[in-house]
């Protein structure tokens, strides 16, 4: 299953996938007792396909938190996922499910981080006012940091009093105006997260002593993943695909770069060279031996089929199979 995925990727030239894929079978070949969350999603769909793709050993095991608010189709959706993959999804309970948490806590409001920074205001009596900073710390001295959040400007000792824009309050435009206009006479809270999904996440991981929690975050996160996360999955050239597949052997290693070679179909000679060369030095940084120098052999007469490949290309494909030969 995972060679034809890697096969598609190469036929199709997507090196990131392929790279991404590469990434998560290493990572895995390290890993005994791997786990991994099951939302009902669609990202949660694109995670399960990769992983069961790279998972040869079967030994992933997946589980789904019922955080007590739940569809009847996301439970039936998961009874599907289970027949087509041909695996079992835990259902684990939480802590406490969300409209218990809501009742004892609070309700959450907008995201996880609003509604902490509000429900610390909240926890000091806070009024909602429209203060500097300055004024605020001293009516409120042990509610910092979110009164900097409420403010946008962070206080130091040695830099004084500093604007800040990403996790602020003017994130999100004009919700400053809005609490003050409509002072929240409920709870708030972020507890529901806590209690319902990441207490009996991580009680799972501890029950399969697991050492390796698989977690799907999507490229274009936003709020506090976007800061823990830069990306996903890292653009990828054909150099990276190489040292990856490297790892699998020289072989898988060549049968990459001979795949690339036979990819050279368009009618720009100058990226014809560059992947060309890119190929070679490839070919050379995987090995020196008998086996890149057929390959070498096999991408000249490769090359000169193609219409389009510079005569730059097949000297140095022909200079470098020389050089290797009388080594």
């Amino acid at each position: 299953m995972l060679d034809e995925a890697l096969k598609k990727c190469a036929e199709n030239n997507n090196y990131t996938i392929y790279t991404s894929m590469c990434k998560a079978q290493r990572i895995l070949m390290r890993s005994y007792d791997p786990v991994c969350s099951i939302s009902g999603g669609s990202d949660s769909d694109i995670v399960l396909d990769l992983i069961h793709k790279v998972d040869e050993d079967s030994k992933v095991k997946y589980f789904w938190i019922d955080t007590g608010l739940e569809y009847s189709a996301t439970k039936e959706h998961l009874d599907y996922l289970e027949q087509k993959y041909g695996i079992t999804i835990e259902r684990v309970k939480p802590d406490k499910p969300i409209p218990t948490c809501v009742k004892q806590y609070g309700v959450p409001f907008l995201s996880k981080y609003v509604s902490e920074q509000m429900m610390r205001l909240q926890a000091h009596g806070f009024q909602w006012e429209d203060e500097p900073l300055e004024v605020l710390l001293q009516r409120y001295p042990r509610c910092k940091t979110a009164l900097q959040w409420w403010c946008g400007e962070r206080y130091s000792d040695k830099d004084g009093v500093q604007k800040i824009s990403r996790f602020s309050i003017y994130r999100n435009r004009f919700l400053k105006e809005f609490i003050m206009a409509n002072p929240p006479d409920f709870p708030i809270s972020n507890k529901c997260c806590e209690y319902s999904k990441k207490k009996a996440a991580k009680r799972i991981i501890k029950e399969h002593d697991a050492d390796l929690d698989i977690t799907g975050i999507r490229q274009a996160e936003g709020g506090i993943r976007s800061a823990a996360f830069k990306t996903c999955f890292q653009s990828a050239n054909l150099r990276d695909v190489i040292l990856f597949a490297r790892s699998f052997g020289t072989r898988t290693a060549i049968s990459v770069i001979m795949s690339r070679c036979l990819m050279l179909r368009t009618p720009d000679a100058t990226q014809n060279t560059v992947c060309v060369e890119q190929a070679v030095s490839a070919v050379l940084s995987v090995s020196t031996s008998m086996r890149s120098l057929r390959s070498l052999r096999n991408m000249s007469r490769i090359c000169i089929r193609l219409p389009f490949t510079s005569s730059a290309s097949l000297m140095n494909i022909q200079l470098n199979t020389v050089l290797l030969s009388r080594r």
